[in-house]
């Protein structure tokens, strides 16, 4: 059975607006790193990546250098927008992070819900 494990990134299918995404939230089909899995419901926790420089009072974005994932660009995961997914919403592994910046990712993350 299928099952994403911490530090991988994967296509991921967050929804479309206007019905399935309100506000600010990530949409469509994009790079996701799984923080958590394993969860009995088939659920992940992830973390959408962007390839747009968010701006400079979003500390709660990390740098990704290029070559991370198969976009071959730099990247950013917005740590301000954690949030859970179903597996049925996973697609393709497209990279893993190294143990040194999964763990920056964390700390940030931890960092901004205030753990």
């Amino acid at each position: 059975m299928f099952r994403p494990l911490k530090k991988e990134i994967y296509w991921v299918t967050l929804g479309n607006p206007p019905k399935e995404v309100v506000g600010h939230e990530q949409a469509f089909t994009r790079p996701c790193l799984v923080v958590r899995s394993g969860h009995p419901s088939h659920v992940a926790i992830v973390i959408p990546i962007t390839s747009k420089t968010p701006p400079s009072r979003h500390f709660a974005a990390v740098h990704l250098p290029e070559g991370i994932d198969d976009s071959g660009k730099d990247s950013y995961v917005l740590c301000f927008q954690v949030r859970a997914a179903s597996y049925q919403r996973f697609g393709n592994k497209i990279g893993e992070l190294n143990d040194d910046t999964y763990e920056e990712i964390l700390t940030v993350l931890a960092d901004y819900i205030g753990l």
